[in-house]
């Protein structure tokens, strides 16, 4: 028996690049997941310290607190393709209603040709939550830092609205590019 390679080679592109072969690549090609890794570290002051400094006061314009907890949401592109456009949900979900953010909201995008912006902390009755907005997220995209302090302790809930995009929350002592310090 002969093999006519020509007519091989035909079915055989037929079957790769049409109808069933087309159609797995495709949908493993065009739906391909980016996933952004986020990672949380909290610091506090006020509560533990009161033996090393007894009456721990902050005064922020009139109003004072006992306790300080500060948060820095780091995000970072993990794998998939670039994600252009991007909107990050971060919502506080306190036990007390009376969450107050303290100072200012900081963000820091990688770089001068990067956009990062968050709208203000919006309070509702059981939480507190705010949107950001960020372009550009690939490999060669350092972090998008999101900072901000309250006056008690929450549960920070982070959320993103991209197409095919995965969030996976880490832990610091994870990842050797992620600085933190942990009090």
């Amino acid at each position: 028996m002969k093999i006519d390679w020509k007519q091989l080679i035909t079915w055989l592109i037929a079957f790769t690049c049409g109808g069933l072969g087309g159609g797995v690549f495709t949908q493993w090609y065009i739906n391909r997941s980016t996933v952004v890794e986020y990672s949380i570290n909290r610091t506090v002051l006020g509560t533990d310290q009161t033996t090393v400094v007894p009456h721990f006061r902050v005064q922020v314009g009139d109003t004072t607190f006992e306790k300080l907890y500060l948060y820095t949401l780091k995000l970072q592109y993990s794998s998939g393709p670039e994600l252009e456009n991007a909107k990050v949900g971060i919502g506080l979900l306190a036990p007390n209603s009376d969450v107050k953010l303290i100072g200012n909201v900081v963000t820091e995008k990688p770089g001068e040709a990067f956009y990062f912006n968050c709208a203000p902390f919006e309070a509702g009755p059981k939480a507190t939550g705010t949107t950001c907005t960020l372009r550009r997220l690939n490999s060669n995209v350092g972090a998008y830092t999101i900072s901000f302090a309250m006056n008690e302790d929450a549960r920070v809930d982070v959320s993103i609205d991209a197409k095919n995009t995965q969030l996976r929350k880490i832990d610091v002592a994870e990842r050797d590019d992620i600085t933190a310090v942990r009090l």
